[in-house]
């Protein structure tokens, strides 16, 4: 019996885990807007947000994904978490598994396209991303969600090893409005005639 009632306990405390880490994941679905930084005094007055977040390309300031006043969607389930913004001309799709497996990605780069791998953890309510680039360079982001804000803090290797740690707000915007996908929806104006 006393070995039985510790394998109750062990189970309970097991599913206990279970339970608080489920309800730690946050869910960092929507459309974001990078926010552009204050400018220093003294500046022109152009705050410089991360021009390119992806690790593979030119590192921004702000970090991140996208930089300043442009558009991450990202998409999220119990798997997955698939981040799409873009850079320069090309636009980025990064998907993460939200079970520690690792994951593929493809970036634009200056030179060519670049293959790295991440893996993602959640850490309390924060999801840490640790990618890896073809060169071996390690990359890490933290997700979290600070007064309704998305927070990427970015850490990449500087000079001498030492962390460069840069951070990137976000603010949430509206969802896209279903079936706005440009003007090829205005095709159907042609059949107003048969109305008249």
């Amino acid at each position: 019996m006393k070995h039985r009632a510790v394998g109750v306990g062990t189970l309970v405390l097991v599913l206990s885990a279970a339970i608080v880490t489920a309800q730690a994941q946050t869910n960092f679905s929507g459309r974001w807007t990078a926010d552009r930084p204050a400018a220093p005094a003294g500046s022109d007055g152009e705050g410089r947000g991360g021009e390119e977040g992806e690790g593979g390309g030119r590192r921004g300031r702000g970090g991140g994904f996208s930089g300043a006043n442009q558009v991450t969607t990202i998409t999220q389930d119990a798997n997955k978490l698939v981040a799409v913004f873009p850079q320069g001309a090309s636009t980025v799709t990064l998907t993460f598994n939200l079970d520690g497996t690792e994951t593929k990605n493809t970036v634009p780069t200056n030179f060519a396209p670049e293959t790295q791998t991440s893996r993602a953890a959640w850490e309390g309510d924060k999801l840490v991303i640790v990618t890896t680039t073809a060169a071996g360079a390690r990359q890490t982001r933290t997700l979290s969600l600070v007064t309704g804000k998305l927070v990427v803090e970015t850490s990449t290797p500087g000079a001498g090893g030492a962390p460069v740690v840069s951070r990137q707000t976000y603010t949430k915007g509206p969802d896209a409005p279903p079936g706005r996908g440009g003007r090829g929806g205005r095709g159907g104006e042609g059949g107003r005639g048969g109305d008249e």
